[in-house]
């Protein structure tokens, strides 16, 4: 799993925590970086935060649709923003859900779970 978010205390306790629940996470703190960690680490899952410095999430998520170690993970809009447009233009962006930091993690821990169970028959598509 990997977290994508500018703000980096908030990257890194997303992705303790998700640790302490038994997920394999990583963080990283720029857009620019994402493309990077995501291709050395192939993650399932990754949290990307929809507002950042230098490029927006909807950019990153078009990049790592494009990779092939990340055609297939599950990406959830990861963002504090509240506005209806904002999840209906992550939705349209290819996201596959939709999680404000301002919720308590146990919902992404059911929001992954539920992407995942979606998903699956994609994974491994060509």
């Amino acid at each position: 799993m990997l977290v994508v978010d500018d703000h980096a205390d908030a990257a890194e306790a997303t992705a303790l925590y998700l640790s302490v629940v038994g997920h394999e996470a990583r963080y990283v703190t720029t857009a620019l970086a994402a493309g990077d960690a995501a291709t050395g680490h192939a993650p399932a899952v990754v949290l990307l935060d929809i507002n950042m410095p230098g490029k927006s999430g909807f950019d990153v998520a078009t990049e790592l649709r494009a990779l092939a170690a990340t055609r297939d993970a599950i990406l959830i809009a990861y963002t504090s923003d509240e506005w209806a447009a904002i999840r209906e233009d992550a939705m349209a962006s290819g996201f596959d859900g939709y999680f404000r930091k301002a919720s308590e993690l146990s919902v992404l821990l059911d929001l992954i779970a539920s992407c995942a169970e979606s998903e699956a028959p994609r994974a491994g598509a060509a």
